[in-house]
């Protein structure tokens, strides 16, 4: 097979198409978006707001396992290994799992605060 037709193999048919895969994959996500939308606290029904609860509830559980993993390797790195470089790259990894755990954390309070109880920003 020569060098020619395998690059035309290649190659797409369309000349005018993406020469990239993902291009195909951005399209359909992009055609399956689902329109978000805001939604007050107030406004949530019971059932709606416990559904949200689990949800955020399983986060921060699944959150703090792997918190847990990932300073497991931060002193398997500082007193093992004493690998400069894999420490800050651990470290940085778990300041990204912490702001995880903490925003589903600050989610779980938003949730539990009856609607009645929630506070009004004075600016």
């Amino acid at each position: 097979m020569s060098l020619r037709s395998r690059a035309r193999f290649f190659l797409p048919k369309n000349p005018f198409t993406s020469f990239s895969l993902t291009s195909e994959w951005v399209r359909k996500i992009r055609e399956t978006r689902i329109e978000q939308q805001r939604v007050s606290i107030r406004d949530l029904s019971f059932s709606d707001r416990e559904k949200r609860l689990h949800y955020w509830k399983r986060m921060e559980r699944q959150n703090a396992l792997i918190g847990l993993a990932v300073m497991g390797f931060l002193v398997a790195n500082l007193v093992v290994f004493r690998d400069w470089l894999s420490v800050i790259g651990t470290v940085g990894a778990a300041l990204f799992v912490s702001a995880h755990w903490y925003y589903a954390h600050r989610m779980i309070q938003l949730l539990t605060v009856q609607p009645d109880e929630t506070c009004h920003d004075p600016r």
